[in-house]
């Protein structure tokens, strides 16, 4: 199956270096990424919490019980951004919305990747899961609360609260990849403090590069240029307005 990532007209260091970016979840644009209901988890515990105050010899208040909570789930969402990192592609390469969101207005492009390519499996150890389809859902998904298992010993991220999102975002139609930020290929210092991990593709990982309908011309040539070189067994397709219907058409 082909998956899909749409890029910016800056991003053409992608193809020309093989390296693509996994990004924390925290730093992704939906606001409720990454972020779980976690009221069963709270008073989960929060009753943990007084059980184990109950033991000591200093009483402690329910004040101090709701100071240890808060603690406690600060530090899960932002360990929820160190320990994984996700690529999101697309099952779509000619959504116009995604042309315009993630393509800057159609003059991007767009790789698609062979999803049964090696650099997605999981026997790689870099990948913590192959590429997932995402749920779509008018809830948030819940931290799983196990009461023989201590709160304290939870550790983010959790499958499903990576893999839901709101149905504002179906269209999108997403496929995730989750990897290990510390096995990155390249791990540099971004601007908000936050390490950028780069994982390396192999050229045989990208079967299409499809050129926007408003691409300027240098970088259809550039990138056609790349292809040639590095990628000579990609098809270089071009999106274009459909004559009748409001809808892209893929050309070669």
């Amino acid at each position: 199956m082909l998956v899909y990532k749409y890029l910016s007209p800056a991003r053409v260091d992608v193809v020309e270096s093989a390296l693509i970016r996994f990004t924390p979840p925290l730093e992704l644009n939906d606001p409720f990424e990454a972020q779980p209901c976690l009221l069963d988890y709270r008073d989960h515990l929060r009753a943990y919490l007084a059980k184990e105050c109950g033991r000591a010899d200093k009483p402690v208040s329910p004040a101090d019980i709701d100071g240890l909570v808060d603690t406690h789930i600060s530090n899960l969402q932002r360990r929820i951004g160190e320990v994984t990192v996700v690529l999101s592609l697309s099952k779509n390469c000619d959504n116009r919305l995604m042309w315009s969101h993630y393509g800057k207005s159609h003059q991007g492009f767009v790789i698609g990747f062979d999803s049964d390519n090696d650099f997605f499996s999981v026997q790689r150890e870099q990948i913590r899961l192959s590429p997932t389809e995402v749920q779509y859902s008018a809830e948030r998904a819940n931290v799983p609360v196990d009461s023989s298992v201590p709160p304290n010993q939870f550790l983010a991220p959790d499958r499903e609260f990576l893999l839901t999102k709101s149905q504002d975002w179906a269209y999108e139609e997403e496929i995730r990849v989750l990897a290990d930020p510390q096995k990155a290929d390249i791990t540099k210092a971004g601007p908000n403090g936050r390490d950028i991990s780069l994982f390396q593709f192999p050229s045989t990982a990208v079967r299409e590069i499809i050129l926007g309908y408003r691409i300027p011309t240098d970088l259809a040539s550039t990138l056609t240029e790349i292809v040639r070189s590095s990628y000579s067994h990609a098809r270089i397709l071009r999106a274009a307005l459909n004559e009748r219907l409001f809808k892209m058409d893929i050309n070669v």
